[in-house]
């Protein structure tokens, strides 16, 4: 890297550390970019040199509030047998993690259009803080930055590829289950956002993983099934 393009990265991760303080200090809502340029020693203006616009910056900030998730799922990866018994931690781990941090998971996992992909921002992140993130378990890093011309539904598709592979999942219905699962989240997400929906509601947290292996039931090898079934009986317990 030339020493023109690492100060200009340096310069940018001064933006994005102090909007991660603001969104602590403030909540995400209250992000802006006079605010934020200042605190970073900046005029206004120039943030728009390193970031398309707000919503990029805020995003890019955003990724910070996502890392204990990353950090869970790397740990219970390790003791997972399969590829689809991995598929459901991920949507444990999600669900857990994103109830507590709405507008940030939302703005990383469920961008506008206009809007940096998940594995455009990790890669961007990465290269402005390449030690934030640790893993043990390679494939998370492929997990984050792998990319897709089908935008956020890369993430269940990656996971659930892995599952046809291994022989566990139905190859032919990978994209109907990532799809639905990632609308069905994004939906209750968004209403945890408009306060429409209680994120401590331990029942809501129970119906969203009731759902979610629902959907993959009908498509799991026969040899799995009775591992799904044990987590529908263990969510419908307390749904």
């Amino acid at each position: 890297m030339s020493e023109m393009n690492s100060l200009k990265l340096k310069r940018k991760s001064y933006f994005v550390i102090e909007a991660i303080h603001m969104i602590q200090e403030q909540g995400i809502d209250n992000l802006s970019a006079r605010t934020v340029a200042e605190r970073a020693g900046f005029n206004a203006s120039s943030i728009y040199t390193y970031f398309n616009n707000m919503e990029h910056l805020g995003s890019l900030a955003c990724i910070y509030f996502t890392k204990n998730y990353f950090v869970d799922l790397d740990m219970h990866f390790k003791k997972a047998h399969s590829w689809t018994e991995k598929y459901i931690i991920m949507w444990e781990l999600f669900l857990k993690h994103s109830f507590s941090c709405p507008n940030e998971f939302a703005k990383v996992f469920y961008p506008t259009s206009c809007a940096p992909w998940t594995n455009q921002l990790y890669n961007e992140f990465f290269s402005m803080f390449p030690f934030e993130f640790q893993f043990t378990d390679e494939n998370i890093l492929e997990y984050l930055t792998i990319g897709s011309a089908q935008g956020g539904f890369h993430r269940d598709k990656y996971l659930l590829s892995k599952a046809a592979r291994e022989g566990s999942v139905d190859k032919g219905k990978i994209d109907y289950i990532a799809e639905v699962n990632i609308a069905y989240t994004y939906y209750v997400i968004s209403d945890i956002i408009n306060g429409t929906l209680d994120p401590k509601d331990t029942k809501l947290y129970s119906k969203c993983l009731n759902y979610i292996a629902l959907t993959l039931l009908p498509y799991v090898t026969d040899d799995y099934k009775d591992f799904v079934m044990e987590k529908l009986k263990q969510y419908e317990k307390f749904s």
